[in-house]
């Protein structure tokens, strides 16, 4: 029973910090206030980057559009709650914390690069190839979302797991007698 015991603690701390962001992501201050500038945060960085692939693209709040396509950006689309639960698992992951911050930082950050590339790649199905849309939005993409989010937890535990590496210490021994 022993050897259960830190994966009993890391699913009881995951599903306390799981449900603390939920439940932040319920007040009305963040689903009025916030919630609103992350998907408009989300618009305008999609946009600028297709205007450096030469789209004609800008962001209206949560609306990117261009003269060949629109979308808006809805929750869901915006990886809140994946950004979410991805931090909730770093947060439960027996490790230190300032393994933990730099895991939430820079996972959150690959997170929203990679939901970038999510909604860049679906502006151009919609543009190219319509009648795909439905299927890339709800089954390629999310699905390949959530894999990016497990690959990049994986590769987190990985490095977080990892023995620090010191330098090594290093022993200066006299030498006793004659030499020179």
């Amino acid at each position: 029973m022993a050897a259960k015991r830190p994966v009993v603690r890391f699913v009881a701390l995951f599903i306390v910090f799981a449900t603390a962001f939920y439940g932040l992501t319920a007040l009305p201050f963040f689903t009025d206030r916030i919630y609103p500038r992350i998907l408009a945060l989300t618009a305008d960085a999609s946009a600028l980057v297709l205007r450096i692939f030469g789209e004609g693209a800008h962001a209206n709040g949560s609306t990117l559009s261009s003269p060949r396509f629109a979308l808006e950006i809805l929750r869901g689309c915006d990886a809140v709650d994946v950004y979410g639960l991805f931090a909730a698992a770093v947060c439960a992951f027996p490790v230190r914390w300032s393994r933990k911050s730099v895991g939430v930082i820079t996972g959150v950050l690959v997170l929203f690069l990679a939901n970038l590339a999510r909604l860049v790649g679906l502006y151009y199905v919609g543009c190219l190839a319509p009648t795909w849309f439905q299927a890339a939005h709800e089954d390629v993409g999310q699905t390949a979302f959530m894999v990016v989010a497990a690959v990049a937890w994986v590769l987190w535990v990985w490095w977080a797991t990892r023995p620090a590496h010191h330098m090594r210490e290093v022993r200066i021994t006299p030498q006793v007698g004659g030499g020179g």
